[in-house]
């Protein structure tokens, strides 16, 4: 009897863990794990995707850290790279196929300062090509 309650109760747990974890809205999808990062995606218009590519928190190499925690930063996923390998699949997701970048933006940004922490983020339009937008289009489009 406990056991079939306590599944019931981890059960439910997990639910709303991971519904905290990611929200979906008419317009934008995210979610954000502080150890392995996250993403948003939202939609613009018809068949364009502004989506931000998020790594998990790290030290950045220049910074005096720790090498334990050099280390844990590394092993979690933390680096522009991860921001950067990410991304790809996020628009594939949004497209449902082929896409094409445009306005493609990263930088890092503080996440904590004890210990000292950011997050690379790999920003970029994500234009499918299910919409048959040519680029003039979509700079009319997203630069008014």
């Amino acid at each position: 009897m406990f056991l079939r309650h306590s599944a019931r109760g981890l059960s439910l747990a997990a639910a709303v863990a991971i519904a905290g974890c990611a929200s979906v809205g008419d317009k934008q999808k995210s979610a954000w794990n502080p150890l392995t990062g996250g993403y948003v995606v939202m939609d613009v218009a018809p068949d364009i995707y502004l989506i931000h590519s998020k790594s998990a928190p790290f030290v950045p190499r220049d910074y005096p850290e720790t090498p334990d925690a050099k280390l844990m930063s590394w092993l979690l996923g933390g680096r522009l790279e991860n921001a950067r390998k990410n991304w790809p699949g996020l628009a594939r997701a949004a497209c449902g196929g082929g896409y094409r970048e445009y306005d493609v933006v990263e930088y890092a940004s503080q996440y904590s300062t004890m210990p000292y922490q950011v997050i690379a983020v790999r920003s970029a339009y994500a234009i499918c090509n299910q919409g048959h937008y040519s680029d003039e289009a979509v700079i009319r489009l997203l630069k008014p």
